[in-house]
């Protein structure tokens, strides 16, 4: 499975979320203005119209995507013995106005 991305001037991309295997749970409030998808390799420097899921991702049928006060204990949690991570800032703002379908859990 592949995952679109949105090319979009001060983020670089957006991605098109595929929610199906999430647990719902109602949005954070407030709402966040970012979100972060979290990568253990840099992303390429000049980023595809189209990237492929990592293999978590695909094995859980959806993007996995953090607020900024998650971003922490995630890494802490998932990636303990991982030298780089790379966090890509998503514009959560813009993604509700384009109506992305985006799942809280």
């Amino acid at each position: 499975m592949k995952i679109m991305y949105a090319i979009y001037p001060t983020v670089s991309f957006i991605a098109f979320l595929v929610a199906d295997s999430a647990i719902g749970a109602p949005p954070p409030d407030p709402l966040p203005y970012y979100l972060y998808q979290l990568f253990t390799e840099a992303p390429p420097s000049s980023l595809p119209d189209i990237l492929s899921m990592s293999d978590r991702d695909a094995a859980d049928g959806f993007v996995h995507l953090a607020r900024a006060i998650n971003i922490l204990p995630l890494a802490m949690k998932n990636y303990n013995y991982t030298v780089q991570l790379w966090a890509l800032k998503l514009d959560y703002q813009w993604m509700i106005r384009n109506r992305y379908d985006v799942k809280w859990e």
